[in-house]
């Protein structure tokens, strides 16, 4: 089994040939790295190829739902793990995850190191999937896209899909697999145009998920 390591990224080309390499050098086994990138963001493209990554463009939403969907349909994987830009990957991280995807778990959540309900093994903000699980079933309860609801500008993204895996049985944590994440919001990245970005409709995304949540709730 090959797994496809998604990594929607937007405005942060400088930097893609550096982690490009750092999480090829710290993910064994079968892999491919895919970098998705926003119809005006080639520069990123031409970088990700040149770092010796998949490269696609994003053909849905412009948001990380949508980037996470577009390579999916590209690719149909085996395996993904839906990751992004600012991560740092422990040497065993895709080992471990996938000791943990077996019978009826088909979504593994990573150990960010920050997050607090990710630390309980209640949530996961990164994750490995099954492609069995999103080609039988699908990630948005209303079958409005294969993966991820693309209604959210970005926050309450990685709920939405985690809930609903956790309501049909097929999730769990890994929390000897650690793909910390290096947000601004814990201090370990500066803030940037991307970050900002991701921002703008918080509030909106937050009222969003609470009128869809009883979709998978109520399963």
């Amino acid at each position: 089994m090959i797994v496809d390591i998604y990594i929607p990224t937007f405005g942060r080309s400088q930097k893609l040939k550096d982690y490009i390499s750092r999480v090829e050098e710290f993910t064994k086994g079968q892999h491919r790295i895919v970098c998705i990138v926003e119809r005006n963001d080639m520069i990123s493209y031409e970088e990700a190829v040149k770092a010796g990554a998949i490269a696609i463009i994003n053909h849905r939403t412009p948001n990380y739902a949508g980037a996470i969907n577009s390579a999916w349909e590209c690719l149909n994987s085996d395996a993904f793990f839906a990751g992004a830009d600012d991560l740092r990957f422990d040497g065993k991280w895709l080992e471990k995850s996938l000791e943990k995807m077996s019978g009826d778990f088909l979504v593994v959540g990573t150990n960010d190191l920050h997050n607090q309900e990710v630390q309980r093994g209640e949530h996961a903000t990164h994750y490995l999937v099954s492609g069995e699980y999103i080609r039988k079933i699908g990630g948005v309860v209303d079958g409005s896209a294969p993966i991820l609801f693309e209604g959210y500008d970005h926050n309450w993204t990685d709920r939405e899909f985690i809930g609903t895996a956790k309501h049909r049985g097929i999730f769990t944590p890994c929390t000897e697999s650690v793909v910390e994440h290096l947000h601004f919001t814990f201090g370990l990245s500066p803030m940037d145009e991307t970050y900002k970005k991701t921002r703008r409709r918080a509030d909106a995304d937050g009222a969003l998920y609470q009128e869809r949540k009883h979709l998978w709730a109520g399963m």
